[in-house]
């Protein structure tokens, strides 16, 4: 072997010990920066016939799994929607508050509606006390003034829902671009032999981005760009990226139709995520919270007005039942005028109504304290039902994350042996050059007193 072939072997192992080098002392610096991963370095012999002539390095990679990066998608997806399910479940409790005070977390109507039945009570007591009379209309005033400010409520949610999807598809979106952008860089990079390690990481945690919103699939082509679909299949990054288009709503009523989620113009099905949770909250949740609330509404101006023989509550809803105005203004103009009409008031009060099936709760007779007590009681059970699932679902991410974290995460103490490693790599490399120019001195030396 020449001294020129011996040069450039151990300048070869020089600059393969330098990359390396470079690379682990990349690892350690980011070895707290979110979503990387550790990198490493592929290298070959170089040869010249059946003579090795060197090393080279061949590609820079990092050792992400995609069975552990599909897991991780899959969990981020399903943590998203269960958040989203739990923090509106807990939100509905805290609305309905406890069935046993009206001081609690929230409105109580369960306890409203069991305290007009004292107050209705009282007043077959002493049918001709204005002071009964004034306290049953204030107490049948708590219960619709509660019903209105929970079915106000209910819809305010709806309208923070649809308004945070909006906010979801912007943040879609975003990643959507960013994956894109990615795309083109990764397929240029390789066509030309270059590491796309890094990009490839910026694009997974694109991908994470998007997970956390909407139930999304994947696959990676063979020049490296990565495809999304939804999960019901609509593209969202083949060729070219697809946007999310989503208008929310102005304001939120009972009566709102609201928009699709739209891609290319045509509506799309999106469950799992943060969008997807926020669909089902917005959609079915809260709309079925609202149809019990209006059930019970309906139920209590039929049966009170019948049994007072007018009009003592008003409005069709939840939303719209109040007291009627002259006797607001003046609750000794109630006419109760003896035991007996006092009686069909108190009935029409406590005694069970036939309910038709609404929401969750159905259909059967009941009475109104009952059927209120039953919407709290069921809101604190859909809660503490919710609260257990997101658990289990936040555990399965965190499981996720710890195993794509332990199989792709930078080993200080590794990373840190291997630059000790490399560093006599590198120190025998220099030493061959040293020898290598002493040897030539001396045959130069040779050469020039011969």
């Amino acid at each position: 072997m020449s001294f020129a072939a011996i040069r450039s072997t151990a300048y070869s192992a020089l600059s393969a010990s330098q990359v390396r080098t470079q690379i682990a002392a990349n690892n350690i610096a980011n070895a707290d920066t979110a979503g990387y991963s550790t990198k490493s370095a592929s290298q070959s012999a170089l040869l010249s016939g059946t003579l090795g002539t060197g090393v080279a390095i061949t590609a820079i990679t990092s050792a992400v799994s995609k069975f552990l990066l599909s897991d991780l998608v899959s969990a981020t997806s399903t943590a998203g929607a269960s958040d989203i399910a739990q923090s509106f479940a807990q939100s509905i409790a805290d609305l309905m508050g406890s069935t046993s005070s009206s001081t609690g977390n929230g409105t109580s109507l369960a306890q409203s509606l069991a305290d007009l039945e004292t107050a209705a009570s009282a007043l077959v007591s002493d049918p001709n006390s204005d002071t009964a009379k004034a306290q049953l209309v204030s107490a049948l005033d708590t219960v619709a003034s509660q019903l209105r400010s929970t079915g106000s409520a209910v819809q305010t949610l709806r309208g923070q829902a649809d308004q945070a999807i909006a906010d979801g598809v912007e943040t879609v979106n975003q990643a959507l671009e960013t994956i894109a952008g990615l795309n083109s860089e990764i397929v240029a990079a390789k066509a030309t032999g270059q590491s796309t390690a890094d990009l490839e990481d910026k694009r997974n945690q694109a991908l994470q981005v998007v997970a956390g919103q909407l139930d999304v699939d994947y696959s990676i082509t063979a020049n490296g760009a990565m495809r999304l679909t939804t999960g019901s299949g609509t593209a969202l990054v083949d060729s070219t990226v697809h946007l999310l288009s989503y208008a929310p709503a102005a304001l939120a009523t009972a009566d709102t139709v609201f928009s699709a989620i739209t891609v290319g113009g045509a509506a799309t099905n999106i469950s799992g995520g943060a969008i997807g949770g926020l669909l089902v909250a917005r959609d079915k949740t809260l709309p079925s919270i609202q149809s019990e609330l209006d059930t019970l509404a309906a139920g209590l101006i039929a049966s009170i007005n019948a049994g007072y023989g007018a009009t003592l509550l008003t409005g069709t809803g939840a939303n719209s039942i109040a007291v009627a105005a002259d006797i607001l203004a003046t609750p000794t103009a109630l006419v109760v005028t003896d035991s007996i009409a006092a009686s069909a008031l108190e009935s029409a009060i406590t005694s069970k109504w036939t309910f038709s099936q609404a929401g969750s709760i159905s259909s059967g007779a009941r009475s109104f304290a009952d059927y209120a007590a039953t919407i709290v009681g069921n809101a604190a059970t859909v809660s503490s039902v919710a609260s257990a699932r997101n658990e289990v679902a936040q555990a399965s991410l965190s499981t996720a994350q710890s195993a794509i974290s332990s199989s792709t995460g930078v080993n200080l103490d590794e990373e840190t042996a291997k630059l000790s490693e490399l560093e006599q790599y590198y120190s025998v490399a220099a030493q061959i050059l040293s020898t290598l120019n002493a040897m030539f001195d001396s045959l130069l030396q040779a050469a020039q007193s011969a």
